[in-house]
């Protein structure tokens, strides 16, 4: 499953930072069938800026299909939840 992450991360990183927000996280869960994208930004990510980079990674994702099988896709943007797992969420 890491691999699965590792290859998100080398698909969705160049266009995230492109479009103005930082990929803070990349999580392959729920037995390899979730996929989840966490970004983030110096200011707040709304509902139709998540719908949109949600659209935009699904479509590099789907143009690599480097994935077989059925997965599920969640975009999503760190909450008070957030795990800390590297010193920029610390200093966040």
């Amino acid at each position: 499953m890491a691999d699965v992450a590792e290859q998100i991360r080398g698909l969705v990183g160049p266009y995230v930072a492109a479009v103005g927000v930082e990929r803070d996280d990349v999580e392959v869960l729920g037995g390899g069938n979730l996929r989840r994208v966490v970004v983030d930004a110096d200011h707040p990510i709304g509902l139709d800026r998540i719908t949109d980079l949600s659209r935009g990674i699904s479509r590099l994702i789907e143009n690599d299909d480097p994935f077989p099988g059925s997965y599920t896709l969640e975009v999503t943007s760190p909450g008070l939840e957030r795990k800390l797992r590297r010193p920029e969420h610390f200093r966040k």
